[in-house]
């Protein structure tokens, strides 16, 4: 958990925050061997809507890794492009928006994130929340064992929320 000052954020701190919590997600997620774009030694990230966290994102995962595969961040525009992520982050809060994209997916072991804390229960994975000017997570572990991965216990332990029942935006 990490404690912000000021305005709840300052400038480009939300957005080196959220980068660190993204490349960190992956090392507590799981996914399926053929998932991770037929046998790659990467892992994608991918932004939309936020040109400003891919940024950060980028400058963040120059030196880093997860469980022993690369990392790569790329900033996307349409549903289509998301061939070959492994993790997708909705920067428009929009639930509306963020239902669509979820509906327009071309694949699945794609973990969904985002900022609004219901996109949990429209089918995303994780919802970023701010609490009490901290920046924090909830997780729908269903969505997440529903599309192929799994998730560390460790990971469940820091989030605010976790619904390990099913989602009421999913089938």
């Amino acid at each position: 958990m990490l404690v912000l000052a000021g305005n709840a954020f300052g400038q480009g701190l939300e957005q080196r925050v959220k980068a660190a919590y993204l490349v960190n997600f992956t090392r507590f997620i799981s996914w399926p061997p053929a998932a991770i774009r037929g046998g790659e030694e990467a892992i994608d990230i991918c932004v939309v809507g936020d040109r400003d966290i891919a940024i950060a994102l980028s400058a963040l995962i120059k030196s880093k890794s997860s469980n022993d595969l690369g990392i790569r961040s790329r900033l996307i525009l349409l549903p289509e492009e998301s061939e070959g992520c492994e993790v997708l982050y909705l920067a428009d809060n929009s639930g509306e928006l963020q239902r669509y994209w979820l509906q327009k997916l071309p694949q699945d072991h794609i973990l969904t994130i985002a900022d609004n804390g219901d996109f949990i229960d429209a089918g995303g994975m994780i919802s970023f929340v701010i609490v009490s000017g901290k920046l924090r997570f909830d997780i729908n572990q269903a969505n997440i064992h529903r599309s192929g991965m799994s998730v560390s216990s460790r990971l469940l332990s820091l989030a605010r929320t976790v619904r390990r029942s099913a989602a009421k935006g999913s089938s």
